[in-house]
């Protein structure tokens, strides 16, 4: 392995695992973290951060981390991971044990009976996500 490679490898690595990740409490910018206080059953789109917090009635859903990456490989460098990474990993607290996922841009899923949106992830790092608590069967 060239010593360019090792470097491009290094480097994508070390943005890959800390990008978007800010301290306990904190928004990426450094202010105190937000909740974002929903609707009763459903968040609507909103736009998080790492830190923030969705509240619905009874479940939180914690940002934990978005990550945006765009790493091209450079001209003239055999890189062996590169391109784009948009995920956003989040923790659900409905319950018992906090639950934690991480989805990519464009996905839908449940988790711990939440569903879970991401519309789009941006950078700075930021994300446009929803989150929802099924609906009640009519009786």
């Amino acid at each position: 392995m060239s010593a360019r490679t090792l470097v491009a490898v290094a480097a994508l690595t070390a943005a890959c695992c800390t990008q978007g990740k800010p301290p306990p409490a904190a928004d990426a910018g450094g202010g105190p973290a937000r909740t974002v206080q929903a609707l009763p059953r459903a968040s609507g789109p909103v736009s998080v951060r790492g830190g923030e917090t969705i509240e619905l009635e009874g479940a939180r859903v914690q940002v934990v981390q978005v990550t945006y990456l765009n790493q091209p490989c450079p001209p003239g460098v055999q890189c062996i991971h590169s391109g784009v990474m948009k995920l956003v990993e989040f923790r659900v607290l409905r319950g018992g044990a906090p639950v934690l996922a991480t989805l990519s841009e464009g996905e839908r899923k449940p988790v711990n009976g939440v569903e879970l949106s991401v519309r789009a992830v941006r950078e700075g790092p930021e994300a446009e996500v929803e989150a929802s608590l099924p609906v009640a069967p009519a009786r």
